[in-house]
């Protein structure tokens, strides 16, 4: 089984140089960009990623898990993860209601969720989510003004074709039944800057 494993991570090794000295001219069908290739690579490299990506394979590559790394799917995974644009989830929560830092915390994992079953009821929401996953699942918690302003961000954010999902609170603590707590947002990086990237990190 060792024998295996270092063959394993040896392979990914030379699949990744054959990656860095082909930046330029890889298939494009694989998808992957030019300009991400390499820092990609050395990320990759650096991190030792490939160690657990060969120890805890993903199921939709069964290769990986039984250490036989096959060209062409690792290659496709490398691509997607080299070629997927930041994406992100910023949730605002409704400061007017005076929640304390429990009851926050408890709402955005609502709110997370919420935007996360959202996204994956459509094929855009998957493939967004798995651009999402790649980059380290990126969340950010700012602060909303009021409800009034958590419905213009939310109305704001489905116009520009993001993932919004708002809380309502069952009413059993703290506030009263169906009080606007948190609004979440999901959806490309660039995007979702553009409608809360000027609030206030909570």
């Amino acid at each position: 089984m060792k024998i295996k494993y270092f063959l394993a991570c040896f392979e990914v090794e030379f699949l990744c140089y054959f990656l860095w000295f082909r930046g330029t001219r890889t298939p494009k069908k694989f998808g992957i960009r030019r300009n991400s290739v390499k820092k990609f690579v050395v990320q990759f490299l650096k991190s030792g990623a490939y160690v657990g990506l060969i120890r805890n394979g993903p199921h939709k590559l069964p290769c990986l898990s039984k250490f036989r790394l096959q060209f062409l799917s690792v290659l496709g995974f490398l691509s997607t993860l080299a070629s997927a644009e930041p994406h992100k989830m910023v949730f605002v929560v409704n400061m007017s209601l005076k929640m304390r830092a429990g009851k926050i915390a408890a709402q955005v994992g609502h709110a997370t969720l919420g935007v996360y079953r959202l996204a994956q009821r459509s094929d855009k929401g998957q493939q967004a989510l798995t651009a999402w996953r790649s980059v380290g699942e990126m969340k950010v918690v700012v602060k909303g003004d009021s409800t009034d302003h958590l419905l213009e961000l939310f109305k704001e954010s489905r116009d520009k074709g993001l993932f919004v999902y708002v809380v309502s609170d069952a009413g059993r603590t703290q506030i009263p039944a169906g009080s606007r707590t948190v609004l979440g947002i999901f959806g490309p990086s660039e995007t979702v800057d553009s409608v809360s990237g000027k609030l206030k990190l909570l």
